[in-house]
């Protein structure tokens, strides 16, 4: 039975993936969904029928939960038909003024557990499963008070897109989706980010820039992947920030951002 897991999965973009793979992907049955919170995890599961849904709770920013989860896989030696590796966090002040053990918990997050977590998933997949890394527009073009995320992304990047020509002989899809701002929990009160739900204004700010249903960014992205786009890119306003960014130094968008 092909089955979906999706990391950050208890609110934000993870929560939204849920839906859209139920709706986009009927021959998926299952979905295992991985965030720190056992409750709100049960509490998705519980509101769902015609799938099932399976609770799977591992703080990843806890090189722990990656034994945890080779074992459940070792176990159960399901056919994942699609990974969707979306856990991450955000830091939106100055790099200097940033608390250490907040950048620790955010590498960990956005790069280590990216890597691992598709690393674990990888023998399990067969021709025509799916790999979606969540990355973000900052990844291409970073600007101020945001380094570390835009780091982060930018390695997220470059992983899919090394990635998706390593896997292009087993017929495994590699898709990296790269959304801006998003309407999110961190978005809307700036509250302590669940995996996933990560906003690229940073907690709690306001900004003229369009922002995205975060459900629409994830039903586009998966039927991306289904096509086998190697980049999601939603909304005009993004896609010129990619092509700017290939055609302009990247200090020029740092320092635009910042006037």
């Amino acid at each position: 039975m092909p089955i979906a897991i999706i990391t950050g999965a208890s609110s934000g973009l993870g929560r939204a993936y849920i839906d859209a793979i139920i709706q986009e992907c009927p021959e998926i049955q299952e979905i295992w969904v991985i965030a720190r919170s056992k409750g709100k995890l049960e509490r998705i599961a519980s509101g769902y029928q015609s799938v099932r849904i399976v609770p799977v709770p591992l703080d990843l920013t806890d090189s722990r939960s990656f034994d945890e989860l080779r074992d459940r896989l070792d176990a159960a030696k399901p056919f994942i038909r699609m990974l969707v590796s979306n856990a991450g966090m955000g830091a939106s002040r100055p790099f200097a003024d940033e608390d250490p053990q907040r950048l620790l918990q955010l590498v960990q997050l956005n790069v280590m557990a990216t890597t691992m977590v598709t690393r674990l998933c990888l023998p399990y997949m067969q021709r025509g499963s799916m790999i979606l890394e969540t990355g973000s527009i900052l990844g291409v073009s970073p600007v101020g008070n945001l380094a570390a995320y835009s780091a982060s992304k930018s390695y997220v990047r470059t992983l899919s897109v090394v990635l998706r020509q390593e896997l292009k002989p087993r017929g495994i899809h590699v898709t990296v989706v790269q959304p801006g701002l998003m309407d999110t929990p961190m978005l809307s009160h700036g509250s302590e980010p669940s995996a996933g739900a990560v906003s690229d204004a940073g907690p709690g700010k306001r900004t003229p820039l369009p922002v995205l249903d975060p459900r629409d960014v994830a039903a586009g992205s998966i039927r991306a992947a289904r096509r086998n786009k190697a980049v999601y890119l939603p909304h005009p306003f993004n896609k010129l920030l990619a092509f700017l960014a290939k055609i302009l130094p990247i200090t020029f968008g740092v320092s635009v951002a910042n006037m």
